[in-house]
Parts: structure tokens; C-alpha cells; sequence
């Protein structure tokens, strides 16, 4: 990967941690007001973050070897490849929150997994944040 691409991951993973923090306070009344154990949700949007995490790792690398190979159709079969392989797992770690944690916990999983998607739109933002951060810095 080049440094662009890092630079992109680094930014959306801040976002994936921004998402599962605020889930994570959202998740205190929930737990205060419902019989919902705090635990079932914590280790669901525990499992969110990581699977997130790993998720959007997975996607850098997937498509920087897609890209930097010649052959089109190696690229697209490659892609969709690492995309069914991808969702076989994320539907295995599903199952197993299911089986050992519950309906709270999977929903908590499901909606942190959302993060993937909320960190392609706030890494822009997060980019020129750090990018005003180091200017200020550098003067």
C-alpha cells in the first residue's frame, strides 16, 4: 500500500473509532431504562469495531493488489473473490455472537459494522481536521 492509501485507512479507522464511541454512550440509557445486559451490547459493538476494523483493512489491501495488477480479469475476480470470502467470515462472526452473546449483542455488531460506511463520508473531514492540525503545528 502506498502512503495515500495509508493515510485514507488511518483517517476512516478514526472514524470507525469515533462511530463505536458514540454507540457505546447511546448503548448507557438502553442499558439504565431496559433489562438488556450492558455486557451483551459492549462485546457486540466490541466485535463491530474489530470486524469493522479488519473490514476496511481487508478493502485497502483487496483493492490496492486489484489495482496494481495488469490483468482486468484477474482484478475483478480477485475483488469478488476477497468480497464473498469476506462476507462468509463477517456472517461466521455473526452466528458465534449470536450463539454466545444474544439478540442485543448482534444488533449492537450490526449496527457498528454500519461505522464502515459513516467512515467514507466523515474522512474527508477528518482529513483536512489533521490537515489544519499539522499546518498549525508546522508554523
Amino acid at each position: 500500500m502506498d502512503k495515500k492509501v495509508k493515510e485514507t485507512l488511518k483517517e476512516m479507522i478514526i472514524a470507525v473509532i469515533l462511530f463505536y464511541l458514540a454507540l457505546q454512550i447511546i448503548s448507557i440509557p438502553i442499558v439504565i431504562f431496559s433489562e438488556i445486559s450492558f455486557f451483551s451490547i459492549f462485546i457486540g459493538l466490541l466485535a463491530g469495531l474489530i470486524s469493522s476494523i479488519l473490514i476496511l483493512i481487508n478493502i485497502a489491501f483487496t483493492a490496492t493488489k486489484s489495482l496494481d495488477s495488469q490483468d482486468k480479469k484477474y482484478a475483478k475476480w480477485y475483488t469478488i473473490g476477497i468480497s464473498i470470502l469476506r462476507r462468509i467470515l463477517y456472517c461466521v462472526v455473526v452466528i458465534a455472537i449470536y450463539y454466545y452473546f444474544g439478540l442485543a449483542a448482534i444488533i449492537s455488531l450490526i449496527l457498528c459494522t454500519f461505522s464502515v460506511k459513516f467512515s467514507a463520508f466523515l474522512q474527508p473531514k477528518i482529513h483536512n481536521i489533521i490537515q489544519k492540525y499539522k499546518n498549525k503545528n508546522s508554523l
